[in-house]
């Protein structure tokens, strides 16, 4: 009886202790080999090769993923560009399909930086089917986590702040989800029938020695054959289509063969990057068409697309030396640039080019305020305000003095429709009365537009000022073909007009 009692004793205090160190011990256990498997698997370790030796494209990613979250450019408005796109005066369909095209081209952009870049580290891929194509799926975890919030954040931009219809917002979200499947499904059509893989390289090549293949490609192989065979990558798992599958020992295969697998699939990616700047300067020939003036969000997106195409280039040709390179290009660039040598000519509207220019310095300036002009400038002013006088007839008329404040475009628009409706209501007085405007940027813009209105109105056009469809033009956006313009003509002076 006293056994059992003990018995019973034990298996009550220590059992589930003892059950409770053997599930720690089960789980520790299994995290002890699972968490190899994850670690070594391909997209976990291409992440690590992102911010091990790709910070300029990270940089690229963690500015858009700062602007679509409202942490970057918030107070200019920028978050904005991206969570409501225009396109031809309207958010709709067409400008969230526009987004999410050139979002795949970005995408597709840090994928063949990446590659290029990287793809030798890891020379299994070079023995798969579609080396490229899998490369980039398992790259895809920064892109896919950025399309994953930049859905959310539209989804709820929309909602609290534009308050769309469920009819509306579904046309928004399928709008930018069509066109980035459908440029994506472009580029991989391309590479489908473009890129070799290890096998049908050896098969088109048969009847070639390989060392004189070897001696043909660029003097950077070199290196890259010598990271292939030395310097590779541990990766135990990659994910292909469904389900992650082992690496295969790929020990066997000759480390030359597969760097040019490499290499023939870089000619095609290299296609790729010129036919896109081949496509902005085109773009650039038509900036004055409103059809070719994208959102501009998606001018900025197309700018840091050529922007990670280039430094992928910088840094594959100049490999180590990248960095100096880039400091004497800057350099030189910052010289030429003092030098006037990318400057162009930008006439302003109104000033007359045919003559000499003026004198812009001190000495200039001290002569244009010297005693005698300034005299000179209160007898024209008071002759400006006898004239003013003479019109009404009185000895002491109301003079009025309209200052306007600033806020871009929506201080445009409001300094117009408030002088519109003033005018209005005293029947044309306001402004007979008005013997200066002043203030600044955007409502000066509104202020402007009405005072002309009113002068042609009174030379006996026929033009109605206090007309809506002038709040409409004015309203009108003009930040997508300045930010297009400024993307696919001035940043490539020279190149286009």
């Amino acid at each position: 009886m006293f056994e059992e009692v003990n018995l019973l004793f034990f298996c009550t205090c220590f059992l589930p202790g003892i059950q409770y160190i053997r599930g720690a011990i089960t789980m520790f256990r299994t995290l002890y080999f699972f968490f190899p498997k994850v670690y070594y698997s391909f997209p976990v370790q291409l992440l690590l090769n992102n911010f091990r030796r790709t910070q300029v494209l990270l940089l690229c990613w963690i500015i858009v993923f700062a602007m679509i979250t409202g942490n970057f450019g918030k107070y200019l408005g920028i978050p904005y560009l991206f969570l409501d796109p225009e396109y031809l005066n309207r958010v709709n369909f067409t400008s969230f399909f526009i987004m999410g095209a050139v979002t795949a081209g970005f995408t597709t952009a840090f994928h063949i930086t990446s590659y290029i870049n990287d793809g030798h580290r890891f020379s299994f891929v070079g023995t798969l089917p579609k080396p490229f194509t899998k490369f980039a799926v398992n790259n895809s975890l920064i892109p896919f986590v950025f399309l994953a919030i930049y859905l959310y954040e539209i989804i709820v931009f929309q909602v609290n702040n534009e308050y769309r219809s469920q009819y509306g917002l579904i046309t928004s979200v399928a709008g930018l989800l069509t066109g980035y499947g459908m440029m994506t499904l472009v580029f991989y059509t391309y590479f489908r029938l473009t890129n070799k893989d290890i096998f049908r390289y050896v098969v088109c090549r048969i009847d070639e020695r390989l060392k004189s293949s070897v001696k043909m490609t660029r003097a950077s192989a070199i290196k890259k054959l010598d990271i292939a065979r030395k310097k590779q990558v541990r990766v135990d798992y990659y994910w292909d289509r469904t389900r992650f599958k082992p690496v295969e020992n790929i020990s066997f295969y000759d480390k030359a063969t597969i760097l040019q697998v490499f290499d023939q699939n870089h000619l095609n990616l290299v296609i790729i990057e010129l036919f896109i700047f081949a496509l902005v300067l085109v773009l650039g020939l038509f900036k004055d068409n409103p059809v070719f003036q994208l959102p501009a969000a998606s001018s900025f997106v197309i700018f840091l697309t050529i922007f990670v195409m280039l430094s992928g280039a910088f840094k594959y040709w100049f490999g180590g030396w990248s960095a100096t390179v880039g400091l004497i290009l800057f350099l030189v660039v910052n010289y030429l640039v003092g030098e006037d040598f990318f400057s162009r000519k930008y006439e302003a509207f109104g000033l007359n080019y045919n003559t000499y220019p003026a004198e812009y310095n001190i000495r200039s300036l001290q002569h244009l305020n010297d005693s005698a002009h300034q005299e000179g400038d209160r007898r024209v002013t008071l002759i400006g305000l006898k004239n003013w006088r003479k019109k009404f007839g009185e000895e002491k008329p109301k003079m009025v003095f309209l200052c306007v404040s600033g806020g871009g475009k929506r201080a445009a628009l409001w300094a117009l429709s408030a002088l519109q409706r003033a005018d209005s209501l005293t029947n044309g007085a306001l402004m007979k009365q008005s013997i200066l405007v002043t203030g600044a940027s955007g409502g000066l813009i509104g202020a402007s537009y009405f005072r002309e209105l009113k002068l042609r109105a009174l030379l006996g056009e026929k033009i109605e000022p206090y007309a809506a469809v002038h709040r409409d033009r004015i309203a009108t956006d003009n930040l997508n073909p300045l930010i297009f313009s400024l993307m696919a003509s001035d940043l490539f002076v020279g190149f286009t007009q």
